[in-house]
């Protein structure tokens, strides 16, 4: 064996060796370091008032072909094609038709917002001579074919959601400024802050989609920064849990489950990155070292999965993150999810609570939600290098 070109090739390979890993160790220097997230919702928590009408997303339902019991005629009588609101999605989906011959709940029900094919308004309908269409489609938007090379006239209709809501605003007919969309832009006004930043919303609409609605944001004034990019040009920041690439995540069709799992997901990704920079501790007590994970939310049944999910990492205490959870629903919403904090021997109602270490509640601070940028710096300063942002699932 020939020695001597076994200590060329040694030594050559022993320069490559320095230099990843003095890669590797800069990539574990950033890593040894706290980190702090947002993950907001969008409907009625940055925006709001689509319960007022001044947003135009609809979920599609289609009449079935067969009914369960051969008594039961076909329901000719019944439109071919209707679309329903969100918050009428959330009160039938147990209702509906699971597919043919599968009829569902067979009296008539009230609709809060539901219109046929042509437009007109529909005040009511029977849930069980109704199907869904796909896995939580939205009927204004199925897939990435808008965006796609074959595709005439393409339409954002988020983008004409916001438009609309913003005409409504101006016209002093609600307004778009949910009560969210102060710390949506807070975070999104630092470069470090903005790293932090995730989307979790139950709409479909694919990241390009959604980067045009963010694009509007920044030209109008309302943030100054856009969400985090991957270098493979795909966010990082998106989750929109309605689109066909979250349909089967997770093994479930329920949105209020794929939104406590992206928090439980996310929780286990940092579960092995010990946190470095001290913050006030869960209890309120004194400071020591947490991840903060902030989630801010309007909907009741998704704040209950995403509470039992932070009280269950918070009981373990092996995760080490602190969770903030900010209540953007109505005052009778809060009450409902029993959002109460101690004061003294008496109960107080909080918009913006913190998980303890038992699993209860206590009153968050303010600087607990609106992070100093100083800290924000300190903390995510790995989430702004690119050897995170490749680490991290930017493809999704």
């Amino acid at each position: 064996m020939d020695f001597a070109a076994v200590g060329e090739i040694t030594g050559d390979t022993m320069l490559r060796f320095r230099g990843l890993f003095c890669l590797l160790t800069l990539c574990l220097s950033w890593q040894a370091s706290a980190i702090v997230l947002l993950f907001s919702d969008y409907d009625n928590t940055i925006t709001k008032d689509r319960e007022n009408g001044n947003w135009v997303t609809y979920y599609e339902l289609h009449r079935v072909h067969s009914t369960a019991i051969s008594a039961i005629p076909i329901p000719l009588d019944q439109p071919n094609k209707i679309f329903i609101s969100h918050k009428d999605w959330e009160d039938y989906e147990q209702l509906f038709s699971q597919g043919e011959g599968h009829t569902g709940y067979m009296l008539e029900a009230p609709l809060y917002d539901g219109i046929n094919e042509n437009g007109k308004t529909l005040e009511s309908f029977i849930p069980g001579y109704f199907q869904k269409v796909g896995s939580l489609t939205y009927s204004r938007y199925r897939g990435d074919h808008y965006f796609g090379p074959d595709a005439l006239n393409p339409v954002n209709y988020w983008r004409e959601d916001r438009n609309k809501a913003k005409e409504l605003t101006a016209q002093g007919k609600g307004t778009h400024i949910g009560p969210g969309h102060e710390l949506m832009s807070y975070f999104l006004s630092d470069p470090y802050l903005r790293s932090g930043f995730r989307l979790v919303t139950a709409r479909g609409y694919p990241d390009h989609a959604i980067m045009e609605v963010f694009k509007d944001m920044q030209k109008d004034g309302e943030i100054n920064l856009l969400p985090l990019i991957n270098p493979n040009g795909k966010p990082l920041s998106f989750w929109a849990l309605g689109h066909p690439q979250f349909g089967n995540r997770w093994s479930t069709s329920s949105l209020h489950i794929k939104k406590s799992m992206v928090i439980l997901e996310a929780a286990n990704q940092w579960r092995m990155t010990p946190p470095v920079e001290q913050v006030l501790n869960p209890d309120g007590t004194n400071y020591d070292y947490y991840h903060t994970f902030i989630i801010q939310e309007d909907n009741p049944k998704y704040i209950d999965a995403m509470v039992k999910i932070a009280q269950e990492i918070t009981r373990r205490g092996v995760h080490f993150i602190k969770f903030v959870i900010r209540h953007m629903g109505t005052l009778e919403e809060v009450e409902a999810n029993q959002f109460y904090v101690s004061n003294g021997n008496q109960k107080q109602r909080s918009r913006d609570i913190v998980i303890k270490n038992d699993g209860s509640f206590r009153k968050a601070k303010k600087e607990e939600i609106f992070i100093d940028k100083k800290i924000a710096q300190q903390a995510n300063e790995r989430l702004n290098n690119a050897c995170q942002r490749i680490l991290e699932r930017g493809e999704k």
